[in-house]
C-alpha cells in the first residue's frame, strides 16, 4: 500500500499536544489491547543472543515488555515562551501596535524514554523545541528540572538529562535492522492525562510492524532523514517520544508521528528506528550535534516512482531498485564514479529494493569519513564500489556557508563555522565567528565595541563549540539565567571573557 493514499493529515507533535489535554476513546479496536498502569559511558545495545522477533508463542504476551518498558517512560513538559499577541491582519500588513502584549507561556507535553542509568534520556525535538524549561516527571512521581543536551530537527530526535540520587531503570537498544514486518511490537508511553495531570499515567499498546523505511515528508530540509517504522500499535496524544519496543522490552524505535483523516488515531503510527536514534543521542552526548555523512545523490524508489507517476518513464531498463537521479558534483558518489541513471540495489550488504531496508536509514548511521560498499546496475551491468562518505561542508561549499549560519534569536546574533585553513592561519582549535549583531540587542548595548562581526566563540559555558549549531545548543541547555562566553577578537589579538544574563 503507498504512502499517498494514507496522508490526509500527518500530525506529529502534534501527538504531543500543547495546550488541551483529553484522552481519546478508541473505537472498534477489538484487536488491540490497551493498558493503563499507575505506577556506562554509551548507550547500551541488547546482547545479540537475546531475541528481539516475537516468536507465535509469545505474540500476545507483553509482560516482559511491560516490565521494562513502563520504569523507563518518563512524562515531559516544556514550558515555551509566549509570543506576541498582535492582529492577524495587522501582521499581515506589517503594522505595529504599541498595545499589542505578549501571551503567557505555553506548556507542551510528550513522552520521553531513560536509555541510560545517569539520567539521560531521548525523545522528540517537537516535544521540546524551543523550551525555556523542561521537566520530567519519572514513574514514580519524582519530577526533575532536565539539561537540554542536544537536538536533530532532521531526524526530530532530541537528548535530555536530569541529576537523579540513584541509578535508573532504562531501555537497551535493539537492532532495528532485525526487525521484521509483521513482528510484534509494543508503544509504551507516559502522557499523564487527567485533571491533576496524572491521573492517566504510562500506557502500553500492542500492534504489529506494518512496513520499514517509510518517509512521509514531516521533517523539513533538503537533509531531513525520514525511515520510519510503520505500526498499528495505538499511539495517541502525550505519547509523542515514547518507546516502540519488541516482545523483550528492548528499544526499536521513538514513537514520533500519526497519519490521519479524522485528527484521532486511524491505525498509522510511525517510530524513529533505533538504531538511528542511538546515533543521533551518541553524536549529541559526545559531540554536541551531530556529525552526518552524505552519499551526494538524490534518488527515487523505481516502484514508488511508478506507482505515484503512472504513465512516466523512468531513464532505466530496470524494474526494481533505487534510481539515482542526481549526482552532487564534488560528493561522495561523484568521486566514486557513480553516475546520473544508477541504479543501487545495496548497501553494506542489505537490500534497499522494495524497501526492505532503507537508503536514508543505512547512511543515516554513519559518519564522515566512514564507508559504505555500494552494489548498483549501468547499461545492464553490475558494480560495486566501497564509497568513503563526506560531509555536508565538503561536497558544497556555498550550500555549507548558507546552512551553517544560525540565528541566536535569544542574544540577538548570527553565527558561522570557520573553515580548518582559517582556524590554522589563526593558530585555533576550534569556534566560531560572529556574523551579524542586532543594533537593538541586548549584547550590542553592553558589548557592542568588543561582541561585533568577526570575533570568534570558543567556549560557550565552558564546553567548546566548534559548529553553529553547538552554539545554540550550548546556550539552550544552561541551567542558568547567566551565560559566559569565552572568545578570540581577531582585530585585537587578544582573548576576551563575557557573562551576562539572557532570560
Amino acid at each position: 500500500m503507498k504512502m499517498r493514499n494514507l496522508l490526509p493529515i500527518v500530525l506529529v507533535g502534534i501527538i504531543s499536544a500543547v495546550a488541551a489535554i483529553g484522552l481519546y476513546k478508541l473505537l472498534g479496536k477489538d484487536t488491540t489491547t490497551v493498558i493503563y498502569q499507575t505506577e556506562n559511558g554509551g548507550f547500551t545495545t541488547a546482547a545479540l543472543t537475546e531475541n528481539t522477533n516475537t516468536s507465535s508463542n509469545v505474540a500476545f504476551d507483553f509482560t516482559e515488555a511491560a516490565e521494562k518498558g513502563l520504569p523507563a517512560a518518563v512524562h515531559i513538559r516544556s514550558v515555551v515562551p509566549g509570543r506576541n499577541r498582535g492582529n492577524s491582519l495587522d501582521d499581515f500588513f506589517n503594522f505595529r501596535r504599541r498595545d499589542d502584549g505578549e501571551a503567557p507561556p505555553s506548556q507542551g507535553f510528550g513522552s520521553g524514554v531513560i536509555i541510560h542509568p545517569d539520567g539521560y534520556i531521548t525523545t522528540n525535538n517537537h516535544v521540546i523545541e524551543e523550551a525555556t524549561e523542561i521537566n520530567v516527571a519519572l514513574s514514580d512521581n519524582n519530577v526533575y528540572k532536565a539539561e537540554l543536551i542536544g537536538t536533530d530537527p532532521t531526524t526530530d530526535i532530541a537528548l535530555i538529562k536530569i541529576d537523579a540520587e540513584r541509578p535508573l531503570e532504562y531501555l537497551r537498544f535493539a537492532d532495528s535492522d532485525d526487525v521484521k514486518i509483521g513482528q510484534w511490537v509494543a508503544a509504551i508511553g507516559n502522557p499523564a492525562v487527567g485533571s491533576d495531570a496524572y491521573t492517566l499515567k504510562s500506557t502500553v499498546t500492542a500492534g504489529i510492524v506494518s512496513a520499514k523505511g517509510r518517509n512521509i515528508r514531516i521533517n523539513g530540509g533538503g537533509y531531513a532523514i525520514e525511515a520510519f517504522i510503520q505500526t498499528d500499535a495505538v499511539i495517541n496524544k502525550g505519547n509523542s517520544g515514547g518507546a516502540l519496543v519488541d516482545a523483550n522490552g528492548n528499544l526499536v524505535g521513538i514513537n514520533t508521528a500519526i497519519t490521519t483523516p479524522t485528527g484521532v488515531y486511524a491505525g498509522y503510527g510511525f517510530a524513529v528506528p533505533s538504531n538511528l536514534v542511538k546515533k543521533v543521542v551518541t553524536d549529541l552526548k559526545d559531540f554536541g550535534e551531530v556529525r552526518r555523512a552524505l552519499l551526494g545523490i538524490n534518488f527515487v524508489d523505481i516502484e514508488q516512482f511508478k506507482s505515484e507517476n503512472p504513465g512516466q518513464e523512468l531513464d532505466t531498463k530496470e524494474k526494481e531498485g533505487i534510481f539515482v537521479s542526481g549526482v552532487r558534483p564534488g560528493g561522495a558518489a561523484d568521486k566514486a564514479g557513480m553516475k546520473d541513471g544508477d541504479v543501487i540495489v545495496e548497501l553494506d550488504g542489505k537490500s534497499v529494493v522494495n524497501g526492505e531496508y532503507s537508503v536514508q536509514e543505512i547512511i543515516g548511521v554513519k559518519r564522515p569519513g566512514e564507508t559504505v560498499d555500494v552494489v548498483y546496475k549501468r547499461d545492464g551491468s553490475t558494480k560495486r564500489v566501497t564509497v568513503p562518505l563526506i560531509s555536508i561542508e565538503d561536497t558544497d561549499e556555498n550550500y555549507a556557508k548558507i546552512a551553517n549560519v544560525q540565528d541566536i534569536s535569544e542574544l540577538g546574533i548570527e553565527v558561522e563555522q570557520i573553515s580548518d585553513e582559517e582556524l590554522e592561519e589563526l593558530e585555533l582549535e576550534n569556534g566560531v565567528r560572529i556574523r551579524e549583531v542586532e543594533r537593538e540587542s541586548m549584547l550590542y548595548e553592553n558589548f557592542g565595541r568588543d561582541i561585533r562581526p568577526g570575533f570568534i566563540i570558543l567556549r560557550v559555558n565552558d564546553k567548546k563549540v566548534t559548529t553553529s549549531n553547538a552554539v545554540k545548543n550550548a546556550i539552550n541547555s544552561s541551567n542558568s539565567d547567566l551565560v559566559k562566553i569565552d572568545g578570540y577578537d581577531p582585530f585585537r589579538e587578544r582573548y576576551q571573557s563575557f557573562t551576562f544574563q539572557y532570560r
